[in-house]
């Protein structure tokens, strides 16, 4: 994982987006919104992967509401 340091910080050049984890996005998406275990699942897989950026935002449905969940437990 290439990083970048920002403020003092590494922060990786990666990004996960998050906008399925709040809604049904997407042009090729057959499977629609995945429930909080998948989704869970995937955020755990990007950090163990080294991903520390986390792009989300209101308008994305409840993502941040499941990321709060994520973390909280995390």
């Amino acid at each position: 994982m290439d990083f970048v340091t920002v403020g003092g910080k590494n922060i990786s050049r990666m990004s996960l987006g998050t906008v399925q984890l709040g809604m049904n996005y997407g042009i090729n998406n057959t499977c629609g919104q995945p429930d909080e275990k998948k989704s869970f699942s995937m955020l755990s897989a990007a950090l163990d992967n080294g991903i520390s950026s986390i792009d989300t935002a209101r308008v994305y449905g409840n993502s941040e509401e499941v990321l709060g969940r994520f973390f909280y437990q995390y």
